[in-house]
């Protein structure tokens, strides 16, 4: 599990389910090598996904948009998959 160390109690349940714990303890050169040592990545859109993409991992994008195609929510060239909701949610409506 990585992120910002702000993020450390929105992320309590995975990173307590988690192998790693490098919330908070990475920079961007080692974000970029954790991620590039790393099977698949499952982020949300934005940062994370490009950042995998720019070392050749494959992603799961968990996209907070509804209906919307894959090449609009992937970054470019991207192998991976999109996860999205089925309904629109009530703030973005």
């Amino acid at each position: 599990v990585t992120g910002d160390q702000k993020e450390r109690s929105t992320h309590a349940e995975a990173i307590a389910a988690a192998d790693k714990d490098l919330v908070g303890a990475t920079d961007l050169d080692q974000l970029g090598a954790v991620f590039a040592r790393s099977a698949v990545v499952i982020a949300l859109d934005g940062g994370g996904c490009r950042l995998a993409t720019a070392v050749g991992t494959p992603i799961v994008n968990l996209s907070i948009g509804y209906n919307w195609s894959t090449s609009t929510v992937m970054p470019w060239m991207a192998p991976g998959e999109v996860v999205e909701p089925s309904e629109r949610c009530a703030q973005c409506s």
